[in-house]
Formats: C-alpha cells, structure tokens, sequence
C-alpha cells in the first residue's frame, strides 16, 4: 500500500502503530516577543507603543530605530505580541 505521508500517518494512527500526542503550548518554550533572537523591540516597549496612540508610526519609529512596519505590527497585535493581549 503506497500513499502520500498524510494518508500513511492517518492509517498508523487508525491502527494504534503510533500514538498521537496532543499538543501542549509551554509558554516559556515560546519564541514571541523579546524571546526571539530576531525581535527588535521589548515587550515594554511594544507596551508603550500601544499606550501612545497620538503619536505618528513614524515618530515612534524614528525613536526606537526600527521601520514604520515592526511599529505597525506591534500596534496591530501580530502573532510576535500577541502574548502580550492575555
């Protein structure tokens, strides 16, 4: 019996040859925010951006040296801060 892998996954599962394991989330394995080696802003700082809502994506930008877009997407809660909602 020759299939794709989803097909021979289902099949092992149905038969008990692997056991499925359900998928835990462990906060502190997590790579949101400040975990991430790539992240350029804090969770304070992304805290603050959204607190200052007058000021310009531009002028909050200018003043933690990143692009207008990483402003944009701590404003807009994207999957890097959403922890941050909780």
């Amino acid at each position: 019996y020759v299939a794709n892998h989803a097909a021979n996954m289902r099949h092992a599962w149905a038969t008990g040859l692997i056991k499925r394991r359900p998928y835990v989330y462990n906060p502190a394995n997590s790579k949101q925010g400040e975990r991430n080696p790539q992240a350029k802003l804090t969770d304070e700082a992304v805290l603050y951006i959204r607190s200052h809502r007058e000021l310009t994506a531009l002028a909050l930008a200018e003043q933690f040296a990143v692009s207008v877009w990483t402003i944009q997407n701590a404003r807009r809660t994207k999957r890097a801060w959403v922890h941050l909602n909780r």
